[in-house]
C-alpha cells in the first residue's frame, strides 16, 4: 500500500497538467490491483491558495490556470482513463469533489469558485453521458473544512480586517449556521455513501456539506 501511495503521488504532484497522465495513474493502479475490479473514481484536488480579484500578481494567474489544468481537465482525462474498468462493474461510480463557492462564490474564491463551478457542470454532463452505461456520476461540495486552506484564509482575513486569528475564525464561522467548521470525516462519510449499493439511483447531483452555509435552495 505504502509503494502505491507514493506511485500516485508522483503522478499526482507534477503531471496532471499533462493531457497523458491520467493513463500512467490508471496503470499504476492496475499494476498493483491488477485482480481488483475497478468500482470507483474519486476525483479530488486540493489547493491552499486564497486569491481575491484585487491581488494582481502574476503568478496567482499562472497559478489559476494550473489549477484549471488538473481540476477541470483532470476530471475528463480521468474520467476518460476509467471508463474501460469502470465498465466492467456492476456498481461503478463516479464522485468528484469541488465546493460550495462554485454556486455562491465569494471575495476570496477568486480561483475556487470558476474552477469549482466547471467540475459541477461536468458532473452533471457525465451524469447525463454515462447513466446508460450503468455509472453514477455526483460531487460533493464542501463548505470551510478544516484544511490547511481554512488556516490560510483564517490568516488573510484577520490580517486584512486587522483582527487576531481566533476572532477572524468566529467572525468566518458566523456564516455557518451550525458554527462549526467541516471535518474530513463529514466528506468521507458522504463519499463512503455515494459509493454504496445503496445509491444506485443518485446520479447527476451534488450534495453540500457545509453546515447550511450555502443561502440557495
Amino acid at each position: 500500500m505504502r509503494r502505491l501511495l507514493q506511485s500516485w503521488d508522483k503522478y499526482l504532484s507534477a503531471k496532471l497538467t499533462h493531457p497523458e497522465a491520467a493513463r500512467g495513474i490508471l496503470e499504476t493502479l492496475d499494476g498493483h490491483a491488477s485482480h481488483h475490479i475497478f468500482d470507483l473514481l474519486f476525483y479530488a484536488t486540493f489547493s491552499n491558495r486564497i486569491l481575491t480579484v484585487m491581488r494582481r500578481e502574476g503568478k496567482d494567474t499562472e497559478g489559476f490556470a494550473r489549477m484549471r489544468a488538473v481540476n477541470v481537465l483532470g476530471v475528463l482525462r480521468m474520467t476518460r482513463a476509467a471508463l474501460p474498468h469502470l465498465e466492467k462493474s456492476n456498481q461503478a461510480r463516479i464522485i468528484n469533489l469541488a465546493g460550495t463557492r462554485g454556486r455562491e462564490p465569494n471575495t476570496y474564491s477568486a480561483v475556487a469558485g470558476p474552477i469549482n463551478m466547471g467540475t459541477l457542470s461536468l458532473t452533471k454532463l457525465m451524469a447525463n453521458d454515462l447513466g446508460a452505461r450503468n455509472i453514477t456520476v455526483n460531487a460533493i461540495n464542501p463548505g470551510s473544512t478544516n484544511t490547511r486552506r481554512w488556516t490560510n484564509l483564517v490568516e488573510v482575513y484577520a490580517r486584512e480586517k486587522g483582527i487576531g486569528k481566533a476572532e477572524a475564525e468566529a467572525h468566518l464561522l458566523e456564516e455557518v449556521p451550525m458554527r462549526r467548521i467541516v471535518e474530513v470525516r463529514d466528506i468521507s462519510d458522504l463519499a463512503l455513501f455515494l459509493a454504496s449499493a445503496r445509491a444506485g439511483m443518485i446520479s447527476g447531483t451534488a450534495i453540500n456539506v457545509d453546515g447550511s452555509r450555502s443561502r440557495s435552495i
